[in-house]
């Protein structure tokens, strides 16, 4: 795609086609019609949605109508983000996802400009208070619920998140039917995380598929 721009020879049409038909390829592979990413890891969607950006904002400086496109996807994708994260402004560790994934999400939040995201990252200081308290996102497997969105003592309110099903079996855990609940700042029931990704280590297997 910059090569295109960047040559704007006769072939930049072309290239630009087969650069646009392989974007629309992996979004269709990355996320289902819930704009939730498949790969059962909250903070794959992330890093996953931070790429589609960066090519998004690329594009609609030319005016590129699929860029405009692109962004408004990745602008439906951050909603689920906004709502997975715990009230302490923490990415929930579920799948694969850990604490340094989560600290690139708060240092890179602000690009996204969806106003809940920011909101919920920020704890309650910057953006927009969501309207929902809870949602359920069946295809993906989530329901997640906040008791409250008020700014105040915002990282004491009580968030849950229930896991069960899935779109498919890349990082995914043994989780299903399985549950987070963190309150009053401290978490009380926690998924095990990731650990690492060697396979065959024995705290992972345990970590993965408790046994």
């Amino acid at each position: 795609m910059y090569i295109a721009y960047f040559l704007n020879n006769d072939d930049k049409r072309e290239w630009l086609n087969i650069v646009k038909n392989r974007l629309t390829e992996q979004m269709n592979f990355a996320f289902n019609d819930e704009m939730v990413h498949v790969e059962n890891s909250p903070g794959y969607q992330m890093g996953v949605i931070d790429l589609f950006r960066i090519i998004s904002e690329f594009l609609v400086q030319f005016n590129d109508e699929y860029g405009t496109k692109l962004y408004d996807d990745v602008i439906k994708s951050t909603e689920f983000m906004a709502y997975i994260a715990k009230p302490n402004g923490a990415v929930a560790a579920i799948g694969d996802t850990n604490d340094i994934i989560g600290g690139n999400i708060i240092k890179n939040m602000e690009h996204f400009k969806n106003d809940h995201l920011t909101y919920g990252f920020s704890q309650g200081t910057r953006g927009t208070k969501p309207t929902e308290t809870s949602m359920f996102y069946p295809k993906s497997g989530y329901y997640i619920s906040h008791n409250r969105w008020e700014s105040e003592d915002y990282s004491k309110s009580t968030w849950t998140m229930f896991k069960s099903g899935y779109s498919s079996k890349t990082h995914k855990h043994a989780d299903d039917n399985s549950f987070m609940l963190y309150s009053k700042g401290y978490d009380i029931f926690v998924d095990s995380g990731w650990y690492n990704y060697t396979t065959g280590n024995k705290y992972r297997d345990y970590y993965m598929h408790g046994t």
